[in-house]
């Protein structure tokens, strides 16, 4: 989003794009959390959601003025509805309805990593990233 600083229209406001980054540990248990947040927040960075693949959907369900994207630990694999473990990992990005048309999401990365471009009069790339601390050297060399 571009910044405008104009004082001389009433239609040119200054507008800022608040961004929040967290590490929300099964998302299904956040919805309270959204809806506080909802007024002061435009993008949502979300890590550890637990959600699997099938279940992604529920990420647009969080609030009625919230839509977004997401990636679960089983995108490769889906694991079957009927024989759930506990959630673990996944990312996403969230963002209020009204800034749709200025979202492109992207299919990149692993699924620990879920972007979108943010477009404007300049082009910011979004990133959200979980990088848990345990794993094997392998899973690290991954994203050197």
């Amino acid at each position: 989003m571009e910044q405008l600083n104009h004082e001389s229209r009433e239609d040119d406001k200054k507008k800022e794009l608040n961004i929040l980054t967290f590490n929300c540990k099964n998302i299904q248990t956040c919805g309270m959390f959204f809806d506080e947040l909802f007024k002061s927040t435009d993008i949502f960075l979300i890590q550890e959601h637990w959600l699997f693949n099938f279940q992604l959907n529920l990420l647009n369900e969080l609030h009625q003025n919230i839509c977004g994207i997401g990636k679960a630990v089983d995108d490769k694999d889906p694991i079957n509805p009927t024989n759930l473990p506990r959630g673990y990992g996944g990312t996403g990005i969230l963002w209020r309805k009204d800034l749709d048309n200025f979202i492109n999401p992207l299919d990149i990365g692993n699924d620990r990593i879920c972007c979108v471009e943010l477009l404007g009069s300049s082009k910011l790339l979004l990133v959200s990233v979980y990088l848990p601390c345990k794993g094997t050297p392998s899973d690290s060399l991954e994203f050197l």
